[in-house]
This record gives C-alpha cells, structure tokens and sequence, in this order.
C-alpha cells in the first residue's frame, strides 16, 4: 500500500481540485495497470480519536472566546466581492434616481437578456424599450416637428403606440399587450413575441 501511494506524487504541488482529480485518475489507472489495486476509504475526521476530539474542543473555545485575537485580514477574493458590491449599490441607487425612458421601464441594472428571439426581434424590442424608434424619432434627422398620432392627436411616441393609442386598441387586445409600459417591455419570451406580434399587425414592425 505504501508503494501505491508514493505513486501519487505530485499531489502536493497542484491546488486545482480538478486537477488534483485527474492526476488521481491517471494514477489509479497506471497502477491499476501494474496489478496494484487501490481502494478509496471515507473516514471520519473527529470520529473516535481522541486527539482531533481535543483539537475540535479547543477550536470551538477559541472561537467564542473574547480574549482570542482577531486577525484583520482579507483575501483579494473577499476584497473584489465587497468592492463589487459597493459599487452595485451605488450603481443602483444612481440608477433609480434618474428619470429617463429607459429606467421607467427597467427600475433595476440587472442585465435584461432576450434568449428565443432573432436578431431583428431584439434589435426591435431593445429599440422600444430605451424609447427611441424610426417612426417616433426620425423627425431630428429631418429637422420637422415631433410626430403627431392622426386618431389622438398627440405626440406619437412608444408608449402612445403600445398602450394609449385608440386605433391599435383591439390589436393590443388581442395580443394581450399589458396596460403598463414596464410589464410590456419586460425580459419574457412570451411577452416580447406578443409585442413583435402586435407590431407586425399594426403594420408598425419594418417602421421600428
């Protein structure tokens, strides 16, 4: 037994524990080529032996005694998650506190992903949500005046489009479009599909 498992070196110098598994593997394999079996054993750490009975004794003392000293140290890894954290916090305070069309829509920096759509789908949807679209915005390039809805007689805008304007009220229905802007545009599959759906019976869908 003390030959097969001096046969297992290089252990010691590896810290991945896949790696560490692997080299196991192939050594376990190469002996087991020789005609050395090896057989893999559980055995509990504290169970029965009086030394790591003590030792655990005398951890749990230290741990809830007021006189050990608490050493002050982090790792890089402890130090990137807090940082990150901070600044995610800062981030989202900063975002909520804004009023634009975007965050209206997406009160969270959560990244929004469109997984199950092609590529013109999302280009469309992404293009809804920030509020800028060709049929609503292409007055700047042009330099004209914002563009007016002929039925309402207000300001045509994305939000008029998908929840206020009274011609595209039975198409909404039908594609059970929400009433709130938020739940229209939110990251779900079947709700972006009813919104692209929406968009190709309004005759809306090649103007985005």
């Amino acid at each position: 037994m003390g030959d097969s498992l001096s046969s297992l070196t290089g252990i010691n110098n590896l810290t991945n524990p896949s790696d560490i598994s692997k080299l196991i593997h192939e050594k376990t394999y190469e002996l087991s080529q020789k005609g050395i079996g090896i057989a893999f054993l559980w055995i509990p750490g504290h169970c029965g032996i009086d030394g790591n009975e003590l030792a655990d004794q005398e951890a749990s003392k230290a741990a809830s005694s007021t006189d050990t000293h608490i050493l002050n140290f982090s790792t890089y890894t402890d130090l990137k998650k807090l940082i990150q954290t901070i600044l995610y916090h800062k981030w989202q305070n900063l975002w909520i506190k804004q009023n634009t069309k975007l965050n209206t829509i997406k009160n969270n920096i959560q990244v929004w992903r469109n997984p199950g759509l092609n590529r013109k789908d999302e280009t469309i949807i992404n293009r809804l949500r920030i509020g800028h679209t060709f049929v609503t915005h292409n007055y700047l390039m042009a330099i004209k005046a914002p563009p007016i809805c002929e039925a309402c007689g207000v300001e045509f805008t994305v939000k008029h489009i998908i929840i206020d304007c009274s011609k595209y009220a039975d198409s909404r229905s039908k594609q059970s479009i929400p009433y709130q802007l938020s739940e229209a545009l939110q990251p779900d599959l079947q709700s972006n599909i009813n919104i692209v759906n929406f968009l190709k019976e309004t005759k809306l869908y090649n103007l985005i």
